[in-house]
This record gives C-alpha cells, sequence and structure tokens, in this order.
C-alpha cells in the first residue's frame, strides 16, 4: 500500500494513477468516482479530504487532504468509475506526524 506523509497543517492535493488499468480511450467518470477516509474503522472524510476536492484528469484522481492529528494514519480509498462501467480500486496510507 502506498504511503503519503503530512504534517497536521498540511494542505495539498495527492492522487492515484490508473491510467494502466484504462483501455485505450477509456476515461474516468469524476461524478461517479470518489475517495473516502478512515481511521481506525470510523469515517474521517471529513476532517482530511478537502470538500469538493475530487479531480479526475489524465487516467489520475486527485484529492486536497488537510488536517489530522500528530499520530494518526488515515486509510484513503480511491474508487475510480469509469466511462466503459469498470471500477478500479487502490489504498493510500496517509500518515499524519508533526516534525
Amino acid at each position: 500500500m502506498a504511503e503519503v506523509r503530512k504534517q497536521p497543517a498540511e494542505k495539498f492535493y495527492i492522487d492515484v494513477d490508473f491510467s494502466a488499468n484504462l483501455d485505450t480511450g477509456e476515461l474516468l467518470d469524476s461524478a461517479q468516482s470518489a475517495v473516502t477516509a478512515t481511521l481506525n474503522g470510523a469515517n474521517s472524510t471529513s476532517t482530511v479530504i478537502e470538500s469538493g476536492s475530487l479531480i479526475a484528469n489524465s487516467g489520475k484522481l486527485f484529492i486536497r487532504v488537510q488536517n489530522g492529528t500528530d499520530g494518526e494514519t488515515h486509510k484513503l480509498t480511491f474508487k475510480a468509475v469509469t466511462d466503459q462501467g469498470n471500477v478500479l480500486e487502490q489504498d493510500v496510507d496517509l500518515i499524519v506526524e508533526e516534525l
């Protein structure tokens, strides 16, 4: 599983690249795709993902991460839905640490 590290006050975009899994001409559908976050099994999406920040472009899903508390590891689940009805998923650990 991929990892991204951030400090609690940082805000920046991260992405997952699904392009290797797409057929020629196949596109990601941003209206159907989603990214969710969990912390110890509880939904933490509104805490660490900026609302409305999801972008699908060039076979990648982008979201802007924010906030979090030192010592937390949030599991981000990127679910990409394509215009051909395929569903692709990848998880990323978002590790929050004060340096």
